[in-house]
């Protein structure tokens, strides 16, 4: 007798190998999406710091005390970051929240070198 079709033990056998399949897949692009964002915030909190750098070479309070807070939404007031359409820096991390309250901490250290520091 010819078999037509497939039996529900055969079935539910391909069900869990296609759910495991999904889990590990599932947790290997969420790990990847959160590495990914992570990365992002890394280089635009590298790109603050150097705008943040920029300031301290044209900023007198700083050049008299040798050091001076300064924080992202003051950087774009003044100019020394640049952003296309939106009036704040977004976080990577957070959908829908700002940098613009993160504080730089700039100094001059010992070798007359600027350094920017996040201090949040």
């Amino acid at each position: 007798m010819k078999k037509n079709g497939y039996t529900i033990s055969e079935l539910l056998i391909l069900m869990g190998i296609l759910g495991v399949a999904t889990i590990i897949f599932l947790t290997k692009t969420s790990y990847a999406f959160k590495n990914n964002q992570e990365e992002n915030y890394n280089m635009t909190v590298s790109m603050i710091l150097k705008a943040a750098e920029d300031y301290g070479e044209t900023s007198e309070v700083l050049q008299t005390t040798k050091e001076e807070y300064i924080t992202v939404g003051e950087l774009v007031d003044k100019g020394h970051i640049l952003l296309d359409s939106e009036s704040s820096v977004e976080d990577p991390r957070n959908e829908g929240k700002t940098l613009d309250g993160l504080r730089i901490h700039l100094k001059i250290d010992d070798k007359d070198k600027i350094v920017a520091e996040v201090v949040d």
